[in-house]
């Protein structure tokens, strides 16, 4: 008998690939384009011809697509009229810029989301289309920052909230200032003054519009009377969470805060010196991240002078907006070199508490310090060089000095001119 052949199965042993070798220069996830979501064009489906920009982003390792508003259209350099080649043409462009400055934040898709919250209010009151067009307007025709921007969506739908609640028409807004300010200052809310003032800008904008597409006549509401302003700050206060007011820097305080950071740790230094920068200069944050980024100085008779550009100023002209602070002591000039040489970095407020703790006092259980403490303390240290408090207001860019004295001026601290007693009896006068 013929020995049946015996076959054996070999298995193949599988090899391990060689592992992918890993770029150090590359970009990690979080700083990518693609991790911070991105724009896209697509076709309506069934309905050729006719297109929507989508919104995809990622979160916890989850795909999300939004719809984004004809509203945000003019922000992407959109018209509702353009082909889809056209639009895709400019979404295009706009991922070329976006993708050297990561112009879009999350504070953008927030935005995206408040707009379709928008749209659920009382269509009657607030028709949709109307919403889209009037939000792309107010947006279109603001010179502010996309933080700004966002803001005004914010504040357009505590309008419509309290439109909708008050049961309240353009035409009835003038007649119900009181009725909205009640509103304002309810226990879930408790907003304050200039909170209260920005509503109502965009409350007067939004029955300007609506007025105008129905033909019909709307009175504004105006100023609030300082009676009102001062019923709706004494509630305001009764907040809970409401951000407390930074203490002021002082130079103790800042020699405190540099001998606890070592030489050697070069994002830390960096840190203290955008602190520092904003001490001995009085700027806002906003304001130090500018003159940093774009240091700009002049020569007046043989002084040198930051020019500083006041971006949070909007109802002046645009010349008008730089300030110019004179070098006038050491730690201006070693504050300059500082910026020239872009040797600084914005700290986190909680970085900022956190380094001057130290100084909390026992009398205030809400003793804290932000990004605004170096500007709080601009005040006393030039009043300690010798500078007048007028002279110190127009470099801290105030439009009086009513509001240094109230707000910057420290009244704690003890200071005085040498007397013919002070010198007799103590070794050192403030």
């Amino acid at each position: 008998m013929a020995k049946k052949s015996q076959t054996k199965n070999k298995t193949t042993k599988k090899t391990k690939s060689a592992p992918v070798a890993v770029n150090p220069n590359a970009n990690p996830p979080n700083k990518t384009l693609r991790s911070k979501g991105f724009f896209y064009v697509s076709e309506k489906p069934k309905d050729s011809g006719k297109w929507r920009v989508m919104f995809e982003s990622w979160k916890d390792g989850k795909k999300k697509q939004t719809q984004i508003s004809p509203a945000m259209f003019a922000e992407l350099g959109l018209t509702p009229t353009m082909t889809v080649a056209q639009a895709r043409a400019e979404i295009k462009k706009y991922k070329k810029i976006r993708k050297t400055s990561l112009k879009i934040t999350s504070s953008q898709v927030r935005a995206l989301r408040r707009l379709e919250e928008l749209k659920a209010i009382d269509k009657t009151l607030f028709p949709d289309d109307l919403v889209d067009e009037f939000v792309m307007r107010v947006q279109a025709g603001s010179d502010g920052k996309p933080r700004f921007k966002n803001r005004l969506i914010t504040n357009f739908k505590i309008v419509m909230e309290m439109a909708k609640e008050l049961k309240l028409q353009p035409h009835d807004y003038s007649a119900n200032v009181d009725l909205m300010v009640a509103y304002m200052k309810d226990e879930k809310r408790k907003y304050s003054v200039s909170y209260c003032k920005d509503i109502f800008y965009i409350l007067n904008k939004w029955g300007v519009f609506y007025s105008r597409k129905h033909k019909t006549f709307f009175e504004p509401v105006g100023k609030l009377r300082i009676k009102t302003q001062n019923a709706i700050s004494i509630a305001h206060k009764g907040k809970d969470g409401v951000r407390k007011e930074s203490q002021p820097m002082t130079e103790e305080l800042l020699k405190k805060v540099r001998s606890k950071i070592d030489d050697t740790q070069l994002d830390e230094m960096k840190k203290y010196n955008w602190l520092f920068i904003s001490f001995v200069f009085g700027l806002r944050p906003s304001e130090c991240d500018d003159a940093i980024k774009n240091p700009k100085t002049e020569n007046h008779g043989g002084v040198p002078a930051l020019v500083v550009y006041q971006s949070k100023l909007t109802v002046v002209d645009e010349d008008e907006k730089d300030k110019r602070i004179p070098i006038i002591c050491e730690e201006q000039e070693k504050a300059l070199t500082m910026i020239e040489k872009k040797q600084a970095l914005r700290p986190s407020p909680k970085w900022v508490d956190k380094h001057c703790k130290d100084d909390r006092k026992t009398y205030d259980a809400n003793f804290k310090y932000d990004l605004y403490c170096g500007r709080k303390g601009f005040t006393d240290f030039l009043l300690s060089k010798g500078q007048s408090l007028e002279q110190i207001s127009i470099w801290a860019g105030h439009k009086s000095i009513e509001t240094t004295w109230h707000h910057y001026k420290d009244k704690r601290s003890i200071r005085f001119n040498e007397t013919a007693y002070t010198k007799k009896n103590y070794k050192k006068a403030p």
